[in-house]
């Protein structure tokens, strides 16, 4: 019984861990492109649902849909000791390799698009 808990209290710390992940993919996309308010309000909505959907489907996989404390306290501790390990180092990498795919794309397309204006002047 309590070595059952307990693996479900690592399996809930491994799927906090992958929410951490998926909110910091919403961190990079906000850091390296331009967003409108309602776009980060619409942003914030799907991250609650999915993160709520994962945590129910995962409570029926592993543990026949019973919601346990320690479950939570364990999707808590995996998020949290994530958000405070590795959270800075994954969006800092990410947002280096997103800026250098996006610098040259956006620089080619300025420069088209500058090209193309100075033909009707």
């Amino acid at each position: 019984m309590a070595e059952d808990q307990l693996q479900l209290f690592v399996i809930f710390m491994i799927i906090g861990i992958f929410i951490g992940l998926f909110f910091d993919t919403f961190r990079i996309l906000r850091k390296t492109f331009k967003h409108k308010d309602f776009v980060i309000y619409i942003q914030d909505f799907l991250f609650w649902i999915i993160t709520g959907a994962v945590l129910l489907y995962s409570s029926f996989i592993f543990n026949s849909g019973e919601f346990r404390a320690y479950m939570i306290l364990g999707a808590l501790l995996g998020f949290f000791a994530y958000i405070f390990t590795l959270s800075k180092y994954f969006i800092k990498i990410n947002v280096k390799i997103i800026e250098m795919i996006k610098k040259p794309l956006f620089t080619k397309k300025k420069k088209e698009f500058d090209e193309k204006s100075s033909i009707y002047k």
